[in-house]
């Protein structure tokens, strides 16, 4: 599978804080791209929306010609996996954050949190990654 990617005139503000401006490219499918830049140049908010974890503030980011926020087609095909973990609060267990990767990316999860369930038995924890409490969230 070779996933084209197409930004025009992106743009992704936090408050009053511009971290892109008025950015477009095109990238064609299969072939391996590097992003260099200094920190604060915006390389993972750039990734963020490419990736669907960020609506944009402005323009258009397709994937294989689609448009990849809030999209399953397009988010299923994709992957992020940003280097901090900084994926939710800082109080958040591993289970609660892979509890919402399960809920905002579907695909596969007929099997996956049987299969969290079954590795943190396995070690000797507890995972309700399967077992939500009342409030939608895992408990413990």
């Amino acid at each position: 599978m070779t996933l084209g990617v197409e930004v025009a005139g992106l743009r992704l503000s936090y408050g009053a804080v511009t971290a892109l401006d008025d950015l477009s490219f095109t990238l064609a499918g299969g072939r391996i791209y590097g992003l260099l830049g200094r920190n604060g140049s915006g390389k993972t908010s750039l990734l963020s929306v490419l990736a669907g974890f960020r609506k944009a503030s402005a323009g258009t980011v397709l994937v294989d010609g689609e448009p990849v926020f809030e999209n399953p087609r397009s988010t299923r095909r994709v992957c992020l996996i940003r280097e901090t973990g900084d994926t939710g609060d800082k109080d958040e267990r591993v289970r609660d954050a892979l509890y919402t990767a399960t809920r905002l990316r579907p695909a596969g999860t007929a099997t996956t949190p049987r299969r969290w369930s079954s590795a943190s038995r396995s070690r000797g924890t507890r995972s309700s990654a399967s077992s939500p409490s009342a409030s939608g969230r895992p408990s413990g």
